[in-house]
């Protein structure tokens, strides 16, 4: 078995703001949501994005535990480590899209939510597995943003009215679902399984 990862970061002035690992028998990989707007938090999407995959590592680690049960825990646990310090109802409170793989007997785990996509090479063909949630949202925001080109002001402004319109359908009914700091959002995570004898290659 093979197991590689590889990250860069959107900007080389920021710090990258996805993390990810892998081993043998787990994947966890999160897409840390870039803050157009003020956050409440006094560390920022980096510092986000390596407690919560630090804590999904180790939780999901544990078989016996659902993978939905583990990003809950995973959320909580993150959310306390800065509680006192930082406001947690604020709106952009950092966040981030996760995806877990996970070997268990003769089944291959997945757990997705927000914008993570995890393929499986099975041997009848590759299953995608992921979260359109968020791009049912902020549409006539997003559609303007495509309008203008990168660097422009006019991209910027626009980007910033489309992150808005995002955050104001973030972990809501009818919207869609990240990893923030409320941690029944995983409840509303896409989960399954595979054989684990039809599976060939795995991606996230």
């Amino acid at each position: 078995m093979r197991v590689s990862t590889a990250a860069e970061a959107g900007n080389p002035k920021s710090p990258n703001e996805d993390w990810a690992m892998a081993s043998e028998n787990l994947i966890v990989v999160l897409d840390g949501a870039t803050a157009r707007t003020g956050t409440g938090c006094v560390h920022g999407i980096a510092w986000y994005a390596a407690k919560l995959g630090s804590a999904l590592a180790g939780l999901a680690a544990d078989r016996d535990s659902e993978l939905s049960n583990a990003l809950m825990y995973g959320i909580r646990f993150t959310a306390d480590q800065h509680r006192e310090t930082c406001d947690l109802r604020h709106p952009g409170t950092p966040s981030a899209g996760a995806a877990m793989v996970r070997l268990k007997d003769t089944a291959l785990e997945f757990l997705v939510l927000g914008d993570v996509t995890v393929l499986i090479d099975t041997a009848d063909g590759i299953q995608v597995i992921t979260d359109d949630r968020v791009d049912k949202t902020a549409r006539a925001e997003r559609e303007e943003a495509d309008r203008h080109p990168f660097g422009s002001a006019e991209k910027q402004a626009a980007l910033l009215r489309m992150k808005h319109a995002e955050l104001a359908a973030r972990n809501q009914p009818g919207g869609y679902w990240v990893a923030a700091a409320d941690p029944f959002a995983a409840q509303h995570a896409i989960t399954g399984e595979v054989p684990l004898d039809s599976v060939r290659r795995v991606a996230c």
